[in-house]
């Protein structure tokens, strides 16, 4: 990475990248050493212009202090290929507890025991068949795909959990690599009194063909977030967060850090009724092409409707300006929403919907992802799982240099069913079948796919 001047919305320091990042080491501490005393932060700094300088100096480099989500803004990137039952059932639940509804997927007992530490051994296998599988723009093919996962998940005490997948995948058709992917988390929590804290890493190394490049692309990320909430009393709550991601250059995709801090402010309205506000900034430093920064602002809710229905949602205003470049500031309206209904105990609809913005695998572009899904899980004849998905997005590019044409417009619907009953007791066994149509003004980036597949999955 070049070391570059940072730009913080109108305020040029001359603290090159280097620098900067030592500054952010610094800070950091400080800063969650300030999080863990809250009351005392906000009571001394009033919101005024007076706090915002304050907060400034103190995490200057840094960024300021930004949100506690359940949900985030910025859209993950598009798979070609139908997503596995593992990946179907953690969208789900991470949907219904944005909505503050319990998870549906079933909890499994009686790990294997080592120490203190519990061992959960699990495996899957995949098949599946598809034709308007993009290996390159303007290239579609038919291909067969068996994918094997095994793993192990393990519980580290009463506080922290972890796992870890290989997958090996192979591919009838010589227009794609057979692939080796990995994936691992580990997350915990704790609380002191009234503060509690929690904490998230997660990496993945994967290759699989993404809508964005029309092609098989490589991604190994690294995510990591540190949470803390403080109750103020019965009805009052301060939430902070901050969160470091990375994706590394692999080929042709430029790599790029991603620093973002929020601070929240929860208020119980009614018993059914929590309200927020949450204010913070990022900044993003890529490898190749205009660093950005980016200012966050955003009202949030959590409604409890009925004992049926349940809402979780955040809306506001994202201002994001280019370092090193003569392109304005651009700014963008920005949500994220989970709507739950459970009118009987087997079924659950769930309506989910975002918009926001995040860095292209394309050099000097950002995107602008908008998506909304409707999910309906239904049990029946009381062994038997139903999945039907229906999901809408468009992605819209911008360049983050001024003079670069860049207009390049997608957008796509995808229909998903899947059936799935339970076997062995902790085992799954299912069929798929997806079908997807993603147009573009960009004639290379459109195609039509057409996937269907079984799988089986058991946990030890």
């Amino acid at each position: 990475m070049s070391d570059k001047p940072i730009s913080w919305f109108g305020y040029v320091s001359s603290t090159t990248h280097a620098a900067a990042k030592r500054i952010v080491a610094q800070s950091t501490f400080d800063y969650l050493f300030l999080c863990l005393k809250p009351l005392t932060f906000f009571m001394e700094m009033a919101p005024s212009n007076a706090w915002f300088s304050t907060a400034r100096r103190s995490c200057r480099g840094a960024a300021m202090i930004a949100a506690v989500l359940t949900i985030g803004t910025a859209a993950r990137a598009e798979s070609v290929l139908a997503e596995t039952s593992a990946a179907a059932t953690q969208r789900m639940d991470d949907a219904l507890k944005a909505a503050g509804v319990t998870s549906v997927a079933a909890a499994i007992t009686s790990p294997l025991q080592w120490a203190n530490i519990g061992l959960r051994p699990h495996f899957s296998y995949r098949y599946l068949y598809g034709d308007g599988i993009r290996s390159g723009p303007a290239r579609a093919e038919k291909t067969s795909v068996h994918t094997v996962s095994p793993g192990m998940a393990f519980e580290i005490g009463s506080r922290w959990t972890a796992d870890y997948t290989a997958s090996k995948t192979f591919y009838s058709s010589d227009a794609f690599r057979d692939r080796l992917d990995h994936s691992a988390r580990l997350s915990g929590a704790t609380s002191y009194g009234d503060l509690s804290l929690s904490a998230d890493y997660r990496f993945s190394d994967t290759e699989t063909p993404l809508a964005e490049t029309a092609e098989q692309t490589r991604q190994r990320t690294h995510q990591a977030s540190l949470s803390a909430g403080y109750s103020l009393g019965s009805r009052t709550g301060l939430t902070s967060s901050i969160s470091y991601s990375t994706r590394s250059a692999v080929r042709s995709t430029p790599g790029y850090e991603e620093w973002s801090f929020v601070e929240g402010l929860q208020y119980q309205v009614t018993p059914t009724v929590r309200a927020g506000i949450n204010a913070g900034f990022g900044f993003v430093y890529l490898e190749e092409g205009a660093d950005m920064s980016y200012v966050r602002p955003q009202a949030t809710v959590n409604w409890q409707a009925t004992d049926k229905v349940s809402l979780g949602a955040a809306a506001g205003w994202e201002e994001r300006s280019f370092d090193d470049s003569d392109q304005a500031n651009r700014g963008t309206p920005t949500y994220t929403g989970s709507l739950a209904y459970r009118p009987f105990e087997t079924t659950t609809l769930v309506l989910t919907g975002s918009r926001g913005v995040s860095v292209s695998f394309f050099r000097d572009q950002i995107t602008e992802n908008q998506s909304w899904s409707l999910s309906l899980q239904q049990r029946l004849l009381g062994y038997l799982n139903l999945g039907v998905t229906y999901s809408w997005r468009t992605v819209d590019f911008e360049a983050t240099q001024a003079g670069l044409a860049v207009s390049r417009s997608d957008d796509g619907n995808t229909l998903s069913v899947s059936l799935s009953t339970r076997i062995f007791e902790r085992g799954s066994i299912g069929i798929r079948y997806q079908t997807s149509n993603y147009d573009s003004n960009t004639a290379a980036f459109a195609y039509d796919s057409d996937q269907y597949g079984a799988e089986f999955s058991y946990r030890f």
